[in-house]
This record gives C-alpha cells, sequence and structure tokens, in this order.
C-alpha cells in the first residue's frame, strides 16, 4: 500500500482496520484495477478475457458498494454486472441480472412497448374513421 501514500505502518494492515481515508484510497486502488482489467480485455482474445472477468471479480471479492462502468464490453457486463441501468429516451431504466438477462428482460418490455403503440394506433385509427 505504500504507492496509495498510506504509509508504512499500515502497509500489512487488514482494510478494516484502515482509517475511513485509507479505506477509500483502497477501493480506489481496487476501482482502478479494474478499470484496468477491463480496458485490457477489450483488446485481448478470448481466454484472456475470462482470465480478466475472473480476476474482477476476484479484486471486488465481497465489495458491498457501487461500482459504476460504463462500457460495451458484453463479456465484462455477463461476468460481472449485478444490474444494468439502460438510458433510453431519456430515462434510467433498471433491470436485475447481467448482460445475458438484460438481453431478455429488453426484449420483453420492447415487446410490451410495441403492443401497448399497436393498441393505442387501433384506437386512434379507429375514433378518427368513427368521427367522419
Amino acid at each position: 500500500m505504500r504507492w496509495t501514500r498510506c504509509g508504512s505502518q499500515t502497509e500489512d494492515r487488514d482494510v478494516p482496520t484502515l482509517s475511513g481515508g485509507e479505506r477509500r484510497r483502497v477501493a480506489l486502488c481496487r476501482l482502478l484495477a479494474l478499470v484496468a482489467a477491463a480496458a485490457a480485455a477489450g483488446r485481448a482474445d478470448e481466454p484472456s478475457r475470462r482470465r480478466v472477468g475472473g480476476v474482477a471479480r476476484a479484486l471486488l471479492g465481497d465489495y458491498k458498494g457501487t461500482i459504476v462502468a460504463v462500457t460495451h464490453d458484453r463479456y465484462f457486463l455477463d461476468n460481472v454486472a449485478g444490474w444494468i441501468l439502460e438510458l433510453d429516451r431519456g430515462k434510467g431504466i433498471p433491470f436485475q441480472g447481467n448482460y445475458s438477462s438484460w438481453l431478455e428482460q429488453k426484449q420483453e418490455r420492447l415487446a410490451i412497448e410495441e403492443k401497448t403503440e399497436s393498441a393505442r394506433r387501433a384506437r386512434s385509427r379507429a375514433s378518427s374513421s368513427g368521427c367522419g
């Protein structure tokens, strides 16, 4: 932890025994390592990408906080994400689960939207044809 500027007294201490500021530095280091691993995954072959996913899970361990990752890396999202926030037409739509789960839930949502829109158009046509 010397490079986090926590000082030599904290090098071998467990994270729960660190001060709040020291814990934030450790969390930032974990996040930076995760970002670096994700960036490397984007340029790596498939076996390397699988290793990076495992490294990311190991780095996060039992981390209880929130990490925001803006990425198009489907493998990363499938193996690390616990939920996804989609930004669509100015709205944030939360989805529980990984990328594969998000795809399924999104297809269901779009199908419902299409049915609703089709019904609205049918009502509109019926009311406009009945007025003339």
